[in-house]
């Protein structure tokens, strides 16, 4: 079992592009193969060894690790099909960006865009993560579309828009327009939703501990069955997703909706914030 370090070198105001570069391909390299490799985008031009100091260990699993200044670094895991990636600090914009297998791991903060267009496996973000998180990409009509991403503290705004599939789970808080344009897939809000929650969405579940100003494309329809949030509630759980206790026992609101489109999703509100 092996583990490869990417280590910035040199402070600089300039990003870093990983795209292309996956885990269990560089896992197969010696550090020399590894250095020569070229960025496949960047501010400075340059191959891999220029940017980054590379060292290789044992370890269990294997895994690729990225540390330094993380936050210089966009599209870490994006496109990725397998294996273990972690950034050990705050990623860049794209992390994990039209992945479809493996886990990726940021042990702080996520910038914009985290897992736009993912189509499976699981990112895992111990901090925040910015706007567009489970979205699609800019001017494109499908958003994520399988997997999961586990967010411990808030995201930016229209996150899961646009999903079809998946579901994204954030403890803290999310931003205006979360679930905006939805077709299928689960959002689940442990705190409060921001304004616009669902707008425009055909299908698909937004769960959330608190919201406000619920559209008018959404009606009131009674309470929901707790028994699916209960299995999603396990699941998480099983994956190491602190959800014990939340909203235990309560028999939260269900809005149908939205209705100005297809009006076949639904709003799961435990608290209606006036």
């Amino acid at each position: 079992m092996t583990q490869i370090r990417l280590c910035t070198l040199s402070q600089g105001a300039g990003y870093l592009d990983l795209c292309g570069l996956y885990p269990h391909d560089l896992l197969a390299l010696t550090c020399r193969e590894i250095t020569s490799l070229p960025l496949p985008a960047a501010a400075h031009a340059g191959s891999l060894g220029d940017h980054f100091r590379i060292t290789r260990t044992d370890s269990d699993p294997d895994v690729l690790v990225i540390c330094g200044e993380t936050q210089r670094v966009t599209h870490a895991g994006s496109g990725m099909t397998a294996g273990l990636l972690i950034v050990d600090g705050n990623a860049g914009d794209h992390t994990g960006s039209e992945m479809s297998g493996g886990t990726v791991i940021v042990r702080g903060s996520a910038g914009d865009c985290l897992g736009v267009a993912m189509r499976g496996g699981m990112i895992r973000v111990m901090g925040d993560a910015g706007d567009w998180c489970g979205a699609a990409h800019a001017g494109r009509s499908q958003g994520m579309a399988g997997g999961a991403i586990l967010v411990w503290g808030n995201t930016g705004i229209e996150t899961g828009s646009r999903m079809r599939r998946g579901l994204v789970a954030v403890r803290g808080n999310c931003g205006e327009s979360s679930g905006a344009r939805m077709i299928a897939g689960s959002v689940l809000c442990l705190g409060s939703l921001g304004r616009h929650a669902g707008i425009g969405m055909k299908r698909g579940s937004i769960i959330a501990g608190a919201a406000g100003n619920i559209l008018p494309g959404f009606r009131h329809a009674g309470f929901s069955d707790t028994t699916w949030l209960h299995l999603l509630k396990n699941w998480l759980q099983e994956h190491d997703f602190p959800i014990a206790g939340w909203q235990q026992g309560a028999s939260p609101m269900r809005f149908t909706g939205d209705h100005l489109a297809l009006g076949k999703g639904e709003l799961i509100i435990h608290d209606i914030i006036e």
